[in-house]
């Protein structure tokens, strides 16, 4: 599960630098000036809906997960933001996680427990020179990439004055990308690296008349295999093979306006801990 977890966490990165990247203009134009619209908002409000399906020695799981994310003040020093999660798995369990943002902390509700944790403590700990993430780096290679995929585009003029574009990421290009998110991160506590393969990136990304990109539909693939070294050899098995094949598709609702943020129920009581002290331990070590 920590690997899942970590996986997530870069995917949701990538996610991110794919939904926000957005005379007659051409395709490169049109998303990137959308891109920086958006980048200027105070203020998101934007749904997701997720048809994961994970596959992991000969089984199959279907896991579908809707995301609710309301924030404001993102360009101030006070932001605020609310994320509610709710995923089902196997078509029989619902499992929600509720996250509320707000004064440099974290509050997290999830499965009957609750913990607040310090953002602050999260963020010294990631600029250690070792594991930090070059996002501007990330940003100019990732946009580098963009303009190579939009490059001979056709833009489809819609009736209502948006615009759609869909395009492709070569596999090739992404696999660089997402590698060196997970470079750090991703690794095993024997120091081995889990292999990761992404397939060719399906985006297709609606740009309204006032110049936001309101709905982008992701279609991937993801493939890992991690060395299961000592333990492994026990099992009689050196590699532990995964995949997630993902359908995303994202909504910014009425972008402009403020989103109103209302903090969880009872949040003031939580106490300090970690992510892991708001999750029970047997969903951790899954």
């Amino acid at each position: 599960m920590k690997r899942f977890l970590t996986l997530t966490l870069a995917v949701l990165m990538l996610i991110s630098l794919i939904s926000c990247t957005a005379k007659k203009k051409n395709a490169y134009d049109i998303i990137t000036d959308a891109q920086t619209k958006i980048a200027e908002l105070d203020s998101c409000d934007i749904t997701m809906e997720l048809n994961l399906k994970f596959g992991a020695q000969g089984l199959t799981v279907k896991l579908p997960v809707s995301i609710d994310i309301k924030a404001n003040g993102i360009t101030t020093d006070s932001p605020k933001a609310r994320i509610y999660a709710e995923m089902s798995y196997m078509e029989i369990i619902t499992l929600s996680f509720d996250l509320y943002y707000e004064d440099e902390y974290l509050y997290l509700s999830a499965m009957g427990s609750n913990a607040k944790f310090s953002t602050k403590d999260m963020t010294n700990a990631s600029t250690d020179e070792n594991s930090a993430i070059n996002t501007e780096e990330l940003q100019e290679e990732y946009n580098q990439i963009l303009k190579e995929a939009l490059a001979e585009v056709e833009v489809l003029e819609n009736e209502d004055g948006s615009k759609t574009v869909s395009y492709v990421i070569n596999e090739n290009d992404i696999n660089s990308l997402l590698n060196k998110i997970l470079e750090k991160a991703a690794a095993t506590e024997d120091g081995q690296e889990p292999e990761i393969k992404c397939s060719d990136v399906e985006i297709t990304q609606t740009v309204n008349k006032d110049g936001y990109i309101v709905v982008s539909d992701i279609k991937c693939s993801i493939s890992i295999t991690a060395d299961l070294g000592i333990a492994g050899e026990d099992l009689g098995m050196q590699t532990a093979e995964t995949s997630f094949d993902m359908e995303i598709s994202a909504t910014l609702n009425n972008p402009g306006s403020q989103a109103e943020v209302s903090p969880m129920d009872g949040y003031e009581s939580f106490e300090e801990g970690t992510p892991e002290d708001a999750l029970p331990e047997d969903f951790i070590n899954m």
